[in-house]
């Protein structure tokens, strides 16, 4: 099975998110200027908002010139499901807590109580 890595071209020179939208435009035959650029990138930041919810102007300053991520999705669900056994473990432990907080204020009650 292969996948398509975007962060890196054929000559394994990874690249920004800018570096990419001018390289792949220019190879479909769509050349910018500096105009339709800004323009581009602030049509995908608004569209990026809506799906996302993020900031447009995160992506406008500072994700452009940031090199793509090179991972392929294969490593990504690696990555997931070692962070969703992570938060499993995370809740379990959170539970087994709580319980003994509980356990430990009963007693405290009942100590006072006792006393009272």
């Amino acid at each position: 099975m292969w996948s398509i890595d975007f962060g890196k071209n054929s000559k394994e020179q990874t690249f920004s998110k800018q570096d990419f939208i001018n390289c792949s435009s220019n190879a479909a035959g769509y050349a910018f200027i500096d105009e339709d650029f800004q323009r581009f990138v602030e049509l995908e930041s608004a569209i990026q908002q809506q799906v996302t919810g993020c900031d447009p102007y995160e992506m406008l300053n500072s994700r452009l010139c940031l090199p793509l991520r090179v991972e392929s999705p294969a490593e990504q669900d690696e990555q997931i499901i070692a962070l969703n056994k992570r938060v499993t473990d995370s809740e379990a432990e959170v539970a087994r807590l709580t319980e003994t907080f509980a356990e430990r204020d009963g007693r405290v009650t009942g100590f006072y109580s006792s006393t009272g």
